[in-house]
Formats: C-alpha cells, sequence, structure tokens
C-alpha cells in the first residue's frame, strides 16, 4: 500500500518524489556474528546470503538472523579458494563466484552443487580473473573479468553465449528492465557506467561524477543507478542517463549506527514481492548489512516509436432525449430520462436495459457476457446479464467493506476496477462480479478523483481535478506511477483516452482543445472548440470507439453526439515473419498505404543510410540471401519518412551458426514471436552439431551441458537420456547414467530399449540381483520379449542359480529354435563341471539341423576344457570347412597349438583370429601368453594391456601384467594393474601378496621423486600460417601422473611462454587419483608483435610448465610445485 503522499509535490514539478528511510540493520545484536561480509543476496523470502570471505562459506540466515544453511555443506568434499560474489536466479539457484578457482559454481538451496564452470579447461569462456556476477530475468549469467577486460554471457546451463570488451570492470548488476550494467574506469577517477541489451549488442556508456573508488552497483526496475563508494562511504543515485540525484544514502563514520559505513561495499536493491524498492548496503568493518526502505512514485515512461494519423470524417446524429453517454472500445452507451440504457454497435440497437433501480448512474462496462453499471449516489454496482438483460446481482456495502460512492468502472486484464471517489480506494472485481479486494489505496491524492480510464491491456489511468497530471496503476504489477502530460499549467486534464500503444489523447480545460500525444512525448491539438462541423461541441467528456476508430462527444444542448473517425496509418506496415520453408518473410501491409507506392531498403545495422532493394508490387518478400552482417529494413511511402525498421536477426543468425554457434543460438531464442517451429529446429540442429564436435574431441562434459540444452527443445526424445547415460560412462560417473536411464524408463514405460540400456549398466556395476528384479518386473510389461528373457537367465547364471538359468536358456532355445541358447544352455552344463550333459546339448542342435561353425567351436571348447587337444581339433577343422572366417575357431586353433606346444603355429592362428576381430580381449591375452612363452617381454606386456582396454574386469591378464612389470622393475605400472586387480578379488592371496610387494617399492620409489610428474606434452609449431589460420590462437597438450598413494587435490597448472605472449595460461584440475594420469588440453593468445620481432635465425623458444598441488596424505596441507620445460619450434 503507498504512504500518504502531499498531492502538491506532483502537480507542479516533474522529478520523482523520493524518500529514504533506514529500516533495520542485519545480523541483529544477539544473533550469530559475521566475520568478514564481502557479498550478499536476497532471496524473494527476505532471507541473507551473506559471503564470509574469512572463512570462505556462503552462509544463508532468515531475517531474524538464524542460521538455516551453508555453502559447502560440512562433509560435501568441495572447497571455496576465495569467495567474490553471489547471486540468485529465478529458479532458486544460488550461483557462486569463486576467484580462487576461477570458477563459478551453481547451488540448489539445500547447498548441493549442481554445475560448476569457467575454469580454464580448454572451453571458450574461461575466466582469468573473475570479479563479479549477476543474473538477468531470462536466467542467464554474466560476469565481468577484470584481467580479461571482458563481460561474459553464459546460459543457466553453463554453455558460453559471448562477450563485450570493458575497460577496467569494477562492478556488474541486471536491471529490473533487463539491461546489463557494468560500472568501469576509463582513466584514473574517470568512471563510467556501461549498459548492454542482454545479447551484449546494444551498447550505452554515460559518465558518472562525484565518485572517488566505487566498488559496487546495482540498478532497479527504472534504470536507476546505486554505486556505493568505499572512500566517501555513501552511496550515489544516478538516473539512467547518468544524473545525480539529490538524495545519497549513508554518512561516513567510525561508530555503528543507522546509515553509519565504515568501509562500504556490497549494495543491491531489491523489488520483494511486487511491492517497493528496498535497499542494502554492507559495510565490511562493520560486517553488517543496513535495508533501507525507498518511497517513490515514478515517472510512467512508455516505449518510444512514432505513429500518425489522418481524420477520415465527421459525423453527427441526434438521440433524443438523453442523460448521459458511455462508450468503451466496442459499445456506445447512452442513458435516457425513462430510465433506460440503450446499448449499440457499428450505428445498430443491440440491447435495451431497464436501470429504473438506480439513482444515479455514473459509468458502465460491458466484460464477456456482465454488464456492470455504477450507481454513484445509491452506492452500489448492478451487474446485469448483458444476453438477457435481467438483473443478476447488486453489489453494495455487504458485500465491499466501506463501498460509499462508486463513480468510475473499467476493465483491465480480464479484471474489473472500480474507484470509489469519497473513500478514496481501487476496488478489483472478477470478470463475473466477484469481489477480490482492494487494488490500491488512493488517500495520498488529496484533491478529487474523477473517473478512469484503460488501455485493454494491464494499464488504469486515473484522472484527478484540476491537474495536468494523471496517475497509472498497473493491474499486474499493482505499481502505481505519474505522467505529466505536456501541457501548460494553466491546462488541466477533463478527460483522457488511450488510442493505441502510442497514441493517447486529452481532452484539455479551460480551452476544450483536443491534444493528441504521441508516447506522451510529441503534441499538437488536434481539434478545437466550435460550432462547426469537424469541431467539438461544448463538452465535459469524451470516449474513443476502439473497433470503428472514432472520437464521441456528447452535445447537450442539441441532443446529438458527435462523431470524429480517424485512420491510423502505416499501422504496423512493415512485420517479419519466418515462412515453413525456413526463410526470413518480410510482410507488407498494403492496406495501410491506402493505395501509395510502397519501396523497401536495407542497410547492414549501424550504418546511417538505407540502399534501395525494390518496389513492392505484392505484399512479401522473401529474403534468400544469408548475410555474417545484420541487416535492418524499412519502407517508404511515396516520400514519407523510413517508417518501422525491422531486423532480421533470423537470417544474421542463420549465417553466423557455423562460425559463433552459441551468439547464435541466444539470438534465436529471443526471437519469441516468430515461426517457434523453425527457430526450435535451427536451434536443435546447432546444438547437434555442437555435441558432435564436443564428443569427437573427447570433451565430453561439455557434450553433456548441450545435451541438457537440446533436451529442453526435445522432451520426447528419449535417446537423449540414452545418449547422456553413454557419456556420463565415458567419464566414470556410472551413477548419473544410471539415473538417466532410470528417468527415461519412468518417462517412457513403453520403450524396452531402454530397460535394455539400464541392464546393460547394471551388468557394468555387477549387479544382477538388480537385473532379476527389472528384468522380472518389465517381463510384466513385454511378456514374450526374448532379449529379457535372455537377460534374466544370464544374471541367474551369474548369481551362481544355474538350475534357472539353465531353465531360461532352454525355453528360449525351444521357442526360438536358436543354436546361440542351446550353446548357452550347453555352457552352463560344462562350468558346473557335467560335460557329458554338454555334448548331449550339442548333438541335439545338430539333430535339428542348426549346427553352424560356432557350434563346432563350443563342442571344441569343451574338449579343450577336457584337455582333450586330438578331439578339439577334429571339432575345429570340421568348423572350418563351414566358416573359414570363424575368428573364434582360429583362436581355438591357435589355443590347441599353444597347449602342444607348437608355438609358430599357434602364433600364426592367433593372428588371423585378430585380424578377423580385433575386439576380443581373450585372443589378445592368448598373443600375449604366445609371446611370453616366447621370450618376447615388450610384444607380450602390449597384447595384455590390449586386453585390459577391452576387459578391463579380467583379473587374469592384470595379475599377469602386474608380475610382469614387477620384474622389470616398473612399479608405477605394476601398483596400477595390481590395485585394480586386488578390488576385484579382495581375498585372492597371490594377488594381495603381488600387491604388497609393489605397495612397498613404490613407496621406496617415491621417497626419490616428485609427487606430481610431467608425463606427456604435445606443443605444435608456431608459424605465421597458424597464427593467421587461428587467428594467433595456439593449441596444445599436457598430461601430469600422480606419483603418490593418495589423491593429490587442487592442483593449477600453470604455462608460460614469454617469448610468445605476457600472458598465463592456468588450469585448474581438481583431484588426480592414486596412480592416475590427468590429459589437459590448453590454448592461449599469441601476441603477435611478440612473435615477429623474434630474429629468423631463433629456431625453438622454451616454454615453461609447472604444476602446483596440494600434499595431504595426513591431515595436513602443503603446497608444492613441479615444473618442466619444453622447446616450441619457431617457423618464420
Amino acid at each position: 500500500m503507498l504512504r500518504a503522499i502531499s498531492l502538491s509535490i506532483f502537480l507542479f514539478v516533474s522529478v520523482t518524489a523520493q524518500t529514504i528511510n533506514y529500516l533495520s540493520t542485519f545480523p541483529k545484536e544477539n544473533s550469530q556474528k559475521i566475520n568478514n561480509v564481502t557479498d550478499f543476496d536476497i532471496s524473494e523470502e527476505g532471507n541473507y546470503l551473506v559471503v564470509d570471505q574469512s572463512i570462505n562459506r556462503l552462509l544463508i540466515f532468515n531475517s531474524n538472523g538464524d542460521l538455516l544453511n551453508q555453502i559447502p555443506k560440512e562433509g560435501s568434499g568441495y572447497n571455496f579458494e576465495k569467495i567474490n560474489a553471489v547471486a540468485l536466479d529465478g529458479q532458486n539457484k544460488i550461483w557462486i563466484l569463486d576467484s580462487g578457482r576461477k570458477s563459478i559454481a551453481a547451488f540448489d538451496r539445500d547447498g548441493n552443487k549442481i554445475i560448476e564452470f569457467g575454469k580454464n579447461d580448454g572451453l571458450r569462456g574461461a575466466f582469468e580473473t573473475p570479479i563479479d556476477i549477476t543474473v538477468d530475468l531470462e536466467d542467464n549469467i554474466y560476469v565481468a573479468d577484470l584481467k580479461l577486460q571482458k563481460i561474459l554471457k553464459f546460459s543457466n546451463s553453463g554453455i558460453f553465449i559471448g562477450d563485450e570488451f570493458v575497460f577496467k570492470p569494477i562492478s556488474i548488476s541486471a536491471s529490473g528492465s533487463n539491461r546489463i550494467y557494468v560500472l568501469a574506469e576509463k582513466d584514473e577517477n574517470d568512471f563510467y557506467v556501461i549498459s548492454f541489451s542482454p545479447d551484449l549488442k546494444e551498447r550505452n556508456e554515460i559518465k558518472i561524477s562525484n565518485l572517488q573508488e566505487p566498488v559496487s552497483l546495482s540498478v532497479n526496475m527504472y534504470d536507476e543507478i546505486y554505486i556505493s563508494d568505499k572512500k566517501q562511504n555513501k552511496v550515489f543515485i544516478y538516473s539512467s542517463n547518468g544524473n545525480i540525484k539529490n538524495e545519497t544514502i549513508g554518512n561516513p563514520s567510525s561508530s555503528k549506527g543507522p546509515g553509519k559505513f565504515a568501509n562500504i561495499l556490497s549494495v543491491k536493491v531489491k523489488n520483494l514481492n511486487n511491492e517497493k524498492d528496498y535497499f542494502y548496503a554492507a559495510d565490511e568493518n562493520f560486517n553488517y548489512i543496513q535495508q533501507f526502505e525507498i518511497n517513490q512514485l515514478r515517472d510512467f515512461v512508455p516505449s518510444f516509436s512514432t505513429s500518425s494519423f489522418s481524420v477520415e470524417g465527421y459525423s453527427k446524429f441526434q438521440l433524443g432525449d438523453f442523460e448521459k453517454i458511455f462508450a468503451d472500445e466496442k459499445y456506445l452507451f447512452v442513458f435516457k430520462k425513462d430510465k433506460t440504457l440503450s446499448v449499440s454497435e457499428d450505428g445498430k440497437d443491440i440491447s435495451v436495459l431497464n436501470m429504473s433501480e438506480l439513482l444515479e448512474i455514473s459509468s458502465v462496462v460491458v466484460s464477456d457476457n456482465y454488464l456492470f453499471a455504477c450507481d454513484s449516489r445509491g452506492g452500489k454496482i448492478f451487474v446485469f446479464d448483458f444476453k438477457t438483460n435481467k438483473l443478476i446481482k447488486t453489489i453494495s456495502e455487504n458485500e465491499v467493506p466501506n463501498l460509499s460512492s462508486p463513480v468510475s468502472i473499467t476493465k483491465a486484464g480480464g479484471q474489473i476496477f472500480v474507484l470509489d471517489s469519497e473513500v478514496k480506494q481501487l476496488y478489483k472485481f472478477s470478470g463475473e462480479g466477484q469481489f477480490l479486494g482492494t487494488a490500491a489505496d488512493l488517500a495520498f491524492l488529496s484533491t478529487t478523483i474523477k473517473f478512469l480510464k484503460s488501455d485493454n491491456r494491464s494499464n488504469i489511468y486515473i484522472i484527478i481535478e484540476n491537474s495536468n497530471y494523471i496517475f497509472v496503476f498497473n493491474s499486474e504489477e499493482s505499481k502505481i506511477s505519474q505522467i505529466r502530460l505536456p501541457l501548460p499549467k494553466t491546462k488541466s486534464v477533463l478527460d483522457f483516452t488511450v488510442i493505441n500503444e502510442n497514441l493517447t489523447a486529452a481532452l484539455t480545460s479551460p480551452d476544450l482543445n483536443i491534444i493528441l500525444m504521441d508516447n506522451f512525448i510529441e503534441e499538437f491539438t488536434f481539434l478545437s472548440k466550435g460550432t462547426g462541423v469537424g469541431e467539438i461541441p461544448d463538452a465535459s467528456r469524451m470516449f474513443f470507439n476502439q473497433k470503428s476508430r472514432e472520437f464521441l462527444f456528447a452535445d447537450n444542448s442539441s441532443k446529438s453526439i458527435n462523431s470524429v473517425k480517424i485512420k491510423l496509418k502505416y499501422e504496423e506496415l512493415l512485420k517479419l515473419k519466418i515462412n515453413d520453408l525456413g526463410y526470413a518473410e518480410l510482410i507488407v501491409n498494403k492496406e495501410s498505404s491506402n493505395g501509395a507506392q510502397i519501396q523497401l531498403f536495407k542497410r547492414i545495422s549501424g550504418n546511417e543510410n538505407f540502399d534501395f532493394v525494390k518496389t513492392f508490387s505484392d505484399s512479401s518478400f522473401v529474403i534468400f540471401d544469408e548475410s555474417n552482417e545484420l541487416i535492418e529494413y524499412a519502407v517508404k511511402i511515396d516520400d514519407s519518412d523510413f517508417s518501422n525498421v525491422v531486423e532480421d536477426n533470423y537470417t544474421y543468425a542463420k549465417s553466423i551458426k557455423d562460425e559463433f554457434p552459441y551468439k547464435a543460438i541466444a539470438i534465436f531464442q529471443s526471437l519469441v514471436e516468430l515461426n517457434q517451429t523453425i527457430i526450435n529446429s535451427e536451434i536443435k540442429m546447432i546444438y547437434r552439431k555442437e555435441i558432435d564436435i564436443a564428443k569427437k574431441e573427447q570433451k565430453y562434459n561439455n557434450a553433456l551441458k548441450l545435451l541438457s540444452e537440446l533436451q529442453k527443445l526435445e522432451q520426447e526424445n528419449y535417446v537423449i537420456y540414452i545418449e547422456k547415460s553413454e557419456l556420463y560412462e565415458k567419464i566414470n560417473q556410472l551413477t548419473n547414467a544410471v539415473r538417466e536411464v532410470e528417468t527415461a524408463v519412468d518417462k517412457f514405460p513403453e520403450i524396452p530399449s531402454l530397460v535394455y540400456r539400464l541392464i546393460d549398466l547394471k551388468k557394468n556395476e555387477k549387479k544382477f540381483d538388480e537385473i532379476l528384479v527389472i528384468a522380472e518386473r518389465s517381463l510384466q510389461k513385454f511378456p514374450q520379449d526374448e532379449i529379457l528373457y535372455s537377460y534374466l537367465a544370464e544374471a541367474n547364471k551369474n548369481l551362481g542359480r544355474t538350475d534357472d538359468a539353465a531353465r531360461y536358456y532352454k525355453m528360449l532355445a525351444q521357442r526360438y529354435n536358436s543354436e546361440e541358447y542351446y550353446i548357452k544352455l550347453a555352457d552352463i552344463h560344462k562350468e558346473a563341471g557335467n560335460y557329458d550333459e554338454a555334448i548331449k546339448v550339442y548333438e541335439e542342435i545338430k539333430n535339428k539341423g542348426l549346427g553352424t561353425s560356432d557350434l563346432y567351436a563350443a563342442i571344441a571348447r569343451t574338449h579343450i576344457s577336457q584337455n582333450k587337444t586330438d578331439k578339439a581339433l577334429e571339432q575345429i577343422q570340421q568348423g572350418l570347412s563351414i566358416d573359414k572366417e570363424n575368428s573364434s575357431l582360429h583362436f581355438l586353433l591357435a589355443k590347441v597349438y599353444f597347449m602342444q606346444g607348437k608355438m609358430s603355429e599357434a602364433e600364426k592362428s592367433v593372428n588371423k583370429a585378430i585380424d578377423l576381430n580385433e575386439n576380443s580381449a581373450e585372443f589378445y591375452i592368448l598373443r600375449g601368453d604366445i609371446y611370453n612363452k616366447q621370450g618376447n617381454i615388450d610384444e607380450s606386456v602390449y597384447n595384455y594391456e590390449s586386453a585390459v582396454l577391452i576387459a578391463s574386469d579380467n583379473i587374469e591378464v592384470l595379475k599377469k601384467l602386474g608380475m610382469i612389470y614387477l620384474e622389470e622393475n616398473k612399479i608405477d605400472y605394476a601398483y596400477k594393474h595390481l590395485t585394480k586387480a586386488k578390488s576385484i578379488d579382495p581375498e585372492n592371496k597371490e594377488i594381495i601378496d603381488l600387491f604388497e610387494t609393489a605397495e612397498s617399492k613404490r613407496e621406496e620409489l617415491n621417497a626419490l621423486r616428485e609427487p606430481v610428474e610431467f608425463n606427456y606434452i604435445e606443443v605444435g609449431e608456431v608459424s605465421s600460417q597458424n597464427l593467421d589460420y587461428y587467428d594467433n590462437n595456439y593449441f596444445g597438450y599436457v598430461t601430469i601422473f600422480n606419483t603418490r598413494n593418495f589423491p593429490l587435490k587442487n592442483c593449477v597448472i600453470e604455462i608460460n611462454c614469454g617469448k610468445l605472449s605476457s600472458r598465463t595460461v592456468f588450469i585448474n584440475v581438481d583431484t588426480i587419483n592414486p596412480n592416475e594420469y590427468s590429459e589437459n588440453y590448453f590454448e592461449f593468445l599469441i601476441d603477435r608483435e611478440m612473435f615477429d620481432s623474434i630474429p629468423r635465425s631463433t629456431k625453438t623458444v622454451p616454454m615453461e610448465f609447472s604444476v602446483r598441488y596440494n600434499l595431504s596424505s595426513s591431515g595436513e596441507v602443503l603446497t608444492k610445485t613441479s615444473q618442466t620445460t619444453v622447446d616450441v619450434k619457431i617457423v618464420k
């Protein structure tokens, strides 16, 4: 509710009236203290989110000072290095900027980390010195980076969209009007505020005065700028054009108290719950945050565009004996002396209502099927059924407290608003007449309130007596603004009406002129008082009928109505649309041109002059030519000025999507009024291409981010869930992989392939008991599904339930007459030692005529298991007579030769098997065994390692590798493979002994070397040709290795090449596990002048690599550094 303020403030001055009152200090005296507050934000509930840099945590309090939560949570394993800033988005996510980690991370309200990005991980959008963060109305993230001298923009899921240069940024804030404001220092003590459109394309700079050491800014929804000055310890307030306001907040002081500051830092302006503005300021010395209340009525500033109109005709018609007329956007209402209300539309009477119960009708409005009439003397509102003309309801003070004198009624946003002039209240009703409460208290208006007018959208205009001001109530935001009409002080407003979103008109007193206004800026007299045709009568009320485009005036003396009909020129003359073929198309409203010649022009955005394109003979123009420049189009009618300029952002975005994909996406997403089917198709194609690139470059985290964005557009595409699970599997996040597929199974229960994928993931985790549950449950939905039964059989086999497994395989074999299932049934008998039963199954397969080369391979394996090599050889030869390219048969032949000691023949056969099938681990293991037997250890190790790449959980090959590496004193490799083997079979005595030997030797070795070793560095040559092609960017890879038996955390790789660039590249590696490698891509910008200054005789320049890391094996934290240097080849 607005406070009661003297109206005289508003009647004669055009500045904003404002009072700023101190409200409170946080935390309260008896609450938990804050040690070092450096930034904060306020939630919609009024909770305080406070950055305490002394403990590097974000503390969340309620307004009473009770600690609700802290981030990071205890035991979460996540730690900040140096928190700089915090911001809230519209999705209840908390964004925290950590300049130490050079990243921003999002957390939910419970303190769980959702996402982190910005670190120098080889992706575009990496930070150097991030200092501040803000979030716009669409939940995009903006970061100010001091060293990069840029503003970087990211989507809410961390996708880098673009950046813009800003010299020496200090602070950043998104305004309530969704512009991005940056406080910056151009020169010493020369401060500017730069505002950007959300796409960072439109830029506006304003110089700011009176500042000495500004540290923070915040901007409200009216684009008023609040800046804290650390040296002066106060806050200055500026209008959007940089004019300083009279008010300041705060006073410098060495003692605490309301409005007192010793070291003011962060400031915030918040509009909580769509009420008034509240201002908050933090003081680092006093470690408190003070809250202030800002009371003001602001000037109403509509968006600017130009329109014009012409008078189409005048008319005058007699009404007979009437007392009052009313009109809205569609109907004319005439109240006659016989107490009837006649309603007409398009000049025809459509209804007559009996108003005999009303003492004095003062206003009428129609809402859907209901007509509302105000009785100002009777203090009632009458509601009629507009179809039957029957009175259905009377609203009085019994329903509405203090309803006394309802003088005016209007509608806005589907609701009815009634003005009671005596109690100065604006009441709100539903479209059916249900009382919804008081919309606004107008008691602060000391003069008489005359009536209401509406723009048929959300704004209600409040007309007061003897004033050239009117007030605007926004029904959606429940806020009141003021408008000073462009009238001399000697004139006041008798009546006011809205023509369209640009044009309004005021009937003025005492001269009875109609002043037409374009966005309340331009003014010209449209009609004047007189008695001739085309002049207005002696009237005190004016109405505008939107449907017929007529001004209506009642002439009481002649009992007639005067009508002035207008025609708006060039209204929405040029529009851009996207046709179904995916091309931008300009549509011209030829009817608005009155038959005049229309010419189309275009220009590159930012240029002053237009170029002629064509003269319109039809009503559209398809844009086929794509340009990497933003093109603007406009039309001229005869010799008129250029009319409504249209930007073709769509074609521009299409043309840049390959080179600047994320910028193109941001542009596409802004085109909300165009063909969304085509727009979304374009966005999806970009995401799909970028996903493929990220996968190819093995940037799986980036691919996951992009898939999440694509998923928002393809919510019914179950394949995306499978893709995400595959990527999570690649980065060893099996829990997330399973979660994705489980979500998909719940959402798409009719897709069996999702169940297959879920079971495959459970197989990787060896959770065979869960596979049983999933398969049995899914078979209730898909009772004939062959694949589910095979999973069920396999799970029973792995759980040792051989009878159940055999039963399922036998059922599958008989149902589908499948050799594969018969062989698996035989394998169960064979593994149980029942070789005779296995042979019986093989004979049954032959009897059914199903025998293929795979059958003979299965029989041969059975004989090999019994060391019957001659019988195995016989079966192999029979199988090869059927299929000479069966890789399993060649492998088994090699195995028989190996068992017989024929190594040359074994080698030849296993090579043939691997040529036919490169993806079988047992083939490589056998070849490794053969080479090992021949004494060729290097080839043996190569084949064993190849097997591990295919089957990482094969315990036998891990043991073999461990033993070989121990013998060759390659302790790191031995430790790695034996650690894995021990995790698979922790009870295996032989493996435990080998592991302990490797562990002991590794500890001896570690005492002699650095904890982190540079394992592999790849750098390319630097040449003029490469620099031209890659726009002076340089790329490479660096791999580091953890030699210790415990994880190394918070590793930072630093890369310097002082001969080529003054910049240092930093790569953050959160954790390197024991005996693990971390491969990192890097890029940095070469200084072309430095490169050109290198003498041609120079062949190489040094590039220095160092890595900092924390040793914490015993709880202590000790920062250490390892370093190395490589030579970079120079080609000139």
